[in-house]
C-alpha cells in the first residue's frame, strides 16, 4: 500500500481526496449540515479536484520528469 501512493494515480487520489475534505469542511463550518448538500455541490467540488489533479497529469506524461516520466525510476 505504500508504494500506491507514489504513483501517478495515487498521487491523483491524494489531491483529490484532501480537496473534497476542505471543501466539505469549509460546507460544513459555513453552517450547513448534510441535510444541505445538493448535487450541484457535488459537481462543483469534483470539477474542481479533477482540475486541481491536472499537474499530476502534467507531470505523468512529461518525459522529462523523474517523478513519472520515462526517465523516472520506478524502485523508488
Amino acid at each position: 500500500m505504500g508504494n500506491f501512493l507514489t504513483t501517478p494515480f495515487g498521487s491523483f487520489l491524494r489531491v483529490v481526496a484532501g480537496l473534497v475534505l476542505a471543501a466539505l469542511m469549509t460546507f460544513l463550518l459555513n453552517g450547513k449540515t448534510f441535510a444541505d448538500l445538493q448535487w450541484a455541490d457535488l459537481q462543483l467540488w469534483v470539477s474542481v479536484a479533477v482540475g486541481s489533479a491536472l499537474p499530476v497529469l502534467i507531470a505523468y506524461v512529461n518525459p522529462a520528469d523523474s517523478r513519472f516520466g520515462k526517465g523516472s525510476d520506478p524502485g523508488t
